[in-house]
């Protein structure tokens, strides 16, 4: 009894070790993903050689100045009004936000050690927010004296939401044990939610601020769509990564 024990040990302890030897090794990666020079990724990777999550995430904005623009309409006959346009702009505040995660399954091709066909699911989703102002100011004078004053501004404000769900496929390079590249497409269906608000104020400003009128309109918009994105290789990316091995010992 006490025999057939130790053999059934022995059996065991083998195959758990050769299995240890042929299993894929652990192996964790941090990456860079790159669609346009300006258009980047934050990438991490968890799993093993042959299937690895990948959660991805990105950030991007885009905040302008301002201009100023005087157009003057002086008349010679002081009788006349002359007019003295102020224009006051201001460039979008725009931004973006991207967050999803990736199971992929890696597939040796070609030259086992070096080359891999990449694919596997993805769901994420997108966040956009978008800022305008723009304001003016006209003087009216007779005889060089101010006789009214319009000012107008407007602001808009949109917000987009857009959750997908795709499919990666690409190719990957290890270059060295530790640095890999990978190139891809992923083409996604999406649903995009769409909401602007909208506001215009005008204020008319008589005989130097004796008298004044205020009107106000607002405008509020939703909209949404959905369809398939990403389908050419103009949406390709292009991602550079360190891999460090876990060790399970």
């Amino acid at each position: 009894m006490k025999k057939q024990l130790y053999i059934g040990v022995c059996f065991t302890f083998l195959f758990c070790t050769i299995h240890a030897q042929n299993s894929p090794k652990k192996v964790n990666e941090l990456g860079l993903g790159f669609t346009s020079i300006n258009n980047y990724s934050l990438q991490y990777r968890w799993g093993n050689e042959t299937r690895m999550f990948r959660i991805t995430g990105s950030v991007t904005g885009l905040m302008g100045g301002s201009s100023n623009n005087n157009n003057n309409n002086i008349q010679t006959d002081t009788s006349q009004t002359s007019t003295v346009t102020k224009l006051h702009s201001s460039s979008p505040f725009n931004m973006t936000a991207t967050l999803n995660l990736s199971m992929l399954h890696i597939k040796p091709i070609f030259d086992k050690e070096k080359f891999g066909l990449v694919y596997g699911p993805m769901i994420g989703a997108s966040y956009n927010y978008l800022h305008n102002r723009n304001s003016s100011t006209i003087d009216y004078y007779t005889a060089s004296v101010i006789t009214k004053t319009l000012e107008q501004e407007s602001t808009s404000t949109g917000q987009t939401i857009k959750p997908y769900l795709g499919f990666v496929f690409g190719l990957m390079y290890k270059i060295t044990n530790n640095i890999i590249i990978y190139g891809e497409v992923a083409p996604n269906i999406y649903y995009s939610y769409f909401t602007t608000y909208s506001k215009i104020t005008n204020k008319t400003i008589y005989n130097a601020g004796f008298s004044t009128t205020i009107s106000k309109n607002k405008l509020d918009n939703q909209s949404y769509n959905y369809g398939i994105s990403n389908l050419t290789n103009s949406n390709a990316m292009i991602t550079i990564v360190y891999r460090f091995y876990k060790d399970t010992h």
